[in-house]
């Protein structure tokens, strides 16, 4: 009797541990799917928003190849040799897409 109750009660710990790495298995999925969808959208609106721009070929070439392109554009406005009115450019238009202001 005893051997068939540790049987039971081993495998309803195993099966609830199945359970719980399934659920969060599957709620980091989702998470990771969500954020990628979120980065996506995030980066096509920065990169149209640059592309408008009278931004260098080369600085908008990296940013449109940039797998985050708010991150590449943020760099760029760090990087000390990004000429300033380049990177008065970026931070003007990243400015406007954080207030969700029309393009001008």
């Amino acid at each position: 009797m005893a051997n068939a109750v540790g049987v039971v009660v081993g495998a309803g710990m195993l099966a609830a541990g199945y359970q719980l790495a399934y659920e969060e298995g599957r709620q980091i999925i989702g998470n990771l799917r969500n954020n990628a969808a979120v980065r996506r959208a995030r980066n096509d609106a920065v990169v149209l928003a640059l592309m408008s721009t009278e931004l260098p070929l080369q600085a908008q070439d990296s940013i449109r190849r940039s797998r985050d392109a708010l991150r590449t554009a943020m760099k760029l406005v760090t990087d000390k040799g990004t000429p300033e009115n380049d990177r008065l450019m970026i931070r003007e238009v990243l400015g406007r897409l954080v207030r969700n202001e029309p393009s001008s």
